[in-house]
């Protein structure tokens, strides 16, 4: 290709497209110390909750204590819960069959994918778009994490699947499959005896937390609190939580946040008021490097992903962000000004971006592509 071409499409002999793209990583990605700690705590995470106590005795009497205290309070109720939604017979919507089969995958979908793929998509975004939030959030996040390890091992609780899984309440084991309780806890790599606090509703509910924090419109916020009201009937028609477990989690998030914010009072630094949303400026090509960091990362996973159908959107997606970036420095290059993405659009970014991968990864190649496809709309929003 000759050279004129190559100046005309904004491909000058410095390869300005490898280095706008490595500019855009590095400012998307920024310090790599938040990346390496947050590994870090997820290799704790994972080896605290291996090594945390199995005492199945400990853990039955503490269920029974815990189910005496909702009768107590008259919302005892995860039995009745769960045996309507799993026998509920089929309801047809706009051509979809609803049941309790259809209700059981979507169950399992969301439960399996509400972990780490919340955490990392929510702090991903916030690093991008709302860097201060993910400051808040970060800190929050690793904070109330291992408090709830510890409390979960000072004093284990066995998970209504295991507690209740005899008459009269007969509570299914929807996640686990038809192993015993016995086997259950020889294989599991998990603390198996850690209901309380509910570590899924916490973690729904700091990613609720970052999404709420970043917009002041109220359907957004809406939007945001059904992230965590979404993962407790998950939890708690699954058969792993009983309802005090998510209000044990809501709780410690709130302890973890009024720690946070003792902390940013402690430093006495210029912060951004603790809710409303931050606008993003900058000029020539650098509103575009996050949102194409974004769509690339989309990308890769997309075709890294378990759904063959995924790859040929992937790699379009791909080829479509090299085209964009081209596009842009003609557009620069030409006088014209590149403006950056509204609150609002980012917003919506994010919020599909943590709903994709919600689902991505579940076993189902239906969610998997409706996953897939939440992950190609957020990418292309902005």
């Amino acid at each position: 290709m000759d050279q004129p071409l190559l100046q005309a499409i904004g491909f000058t002999p410095r390869i300005p497209l490898i280095r706008a793209l490595g500019r855009g990583v590095r400012r998307g990605l920024g310090s790599w110390a938040n990346l390496i700690a947050l590994v870090i705590v997820e290799v704790l995470f994972r080896a605290f909750s291996a090594a945390s106590p199995r005492n199945a005795e400990r853990a039955h009497a503490h269920a029974s204590d815990l189910i005496q205290l909702e009768r107590s309070l008259h919302i005892f109720i995860e039995p009745q819960l769960q045996h309507a939604v799993l026998t509920a017979g089929p309801l047809h919507i706009h051509g979809v069959i609803l049941d309790g089969h259809t209700a059981r995958i979507a169950l399992s979908a969301i439960y399996a994918g509400g972990h780490l793929g919340w955490i990392a998509a929510i702090l991903f975004w916030l690093y991008l778009f709302r860097r201060q939030h993910f400051i808040r959030v970060r800190n929050i996040a690793v904070l109330s994490t291992f408090l709830a390890i510890a409390f979960s091992a000072l004093y284990p609780v066995a998970p209504p699947r295991f507690a209740l899984a005899g008459p009269p309440s007969n509570v299914q084991d929807v996640t686990g499959g038809a192993l015993s309780e016995q086997m259950f806890v020889q294989l599991s790599h998990s603390a198996p005896y850690s209901a309380t606090p509910s570590g899924h509703t916490l973690w729904a509910l700091f990613t609720g937390l970052g999404l709420f924090l970043s917009t002041k419109r109220r359907l957004g916020r809406v939007l945001a609190a059904g992230f965590p009201a979404v993962m407790v009937a998950t939890v708690v028609l699954t058969g792993n939580h009983y309802f005090l477990d998510c209000l044990g989690s809501a709780v410690l998030l709130g302890v973890c946040c009024a720690a946070q914010y003792l902390w940013e009072r402690i430093q006495s630094r210029p912060t951004r008021p603790f809710f409303g949303a931050d606008r993003r400026r900058g000029p020539n090509l650098r509103p575009m490097d996050y949102p194409l960091t974004l769509a690339t990362v989309v990308a890769v996973l997309m075709l890294v992903g378990p759904e063959r159908a995924e790859i040929p959107i992937g790699a379009a997606l791909l080829v479509g962000c090299a085209f964009a970036l081209l596009v842009a420095r003609r557009m620069v290059n030409a006088g014209a000004v590149l403006r950056t993405a509204t609150p609002e659009a980012e917003w919506w970014c994010g919020f599909l971006f943590v709903a994709g991968a919600t689902i991505v990864y579940a076993a189902e190649p239906s969610l998997q592509v409706i996953g897939g496809a939440l992950w190609c709309a957020a990418a292309v929003l902005i």
